[in-house]
């Protein structure tokens, strides 16, 4: 069986010449973008991701409130220059982008999760 998270979207696309691809760094109003970056994880039997998020609807993101013990801590762990921290913001989970309905959809019935994150 295919796994069909994430299918047919690429999770992070090639670099485009203009802005238009870039996440807004809307919550502040500086009209900036932020750094961005992927984070590869895969969800234990638990389920348990071990990160807090919250919907933000306007930014059309899900916002970090907290990491905890799991596989986004051990990714910080091994990637410290790409960590996840509290205030980042998920902005597409599996190439899902836009909705954070969908996003949260994406997170709970997908194992293998590329998070695509812009740097708070």
């Amino acid at each position: 069986k295919i796994d069909q998270c994430g299918a047919g979207v690429a999770p992070w696309p090639e670099p485009a010449d203009d802005a238009a691809d870039r996440v807004p760094f809307l919550s502040r109003g500086s009209g900036s973008f932020r750094e961005q970056f992927m984070v590869s994880v895969r969800k234990p039997e638990s389920g348990k991701l071990g990160i807090s998020v919250t919907a933000l609807p306007r930014e059309r993101a899900l916002l970090v409130k907290s990491v905890k013990p799991g596989p986004v801590q051990d990714w910080n762990e091994a990637h410290p220059d790409e960590a996840v921290r509290s205030g980042d913001l998920v902005v597409a989970v599996n190439g899902v982008s836009s909705d954070p309905d969908l996003m949260y959809d994406e997170i709970a019935r997908c194992k293998t999760l590329a998070f695509r994150v812009a740097r708070a």
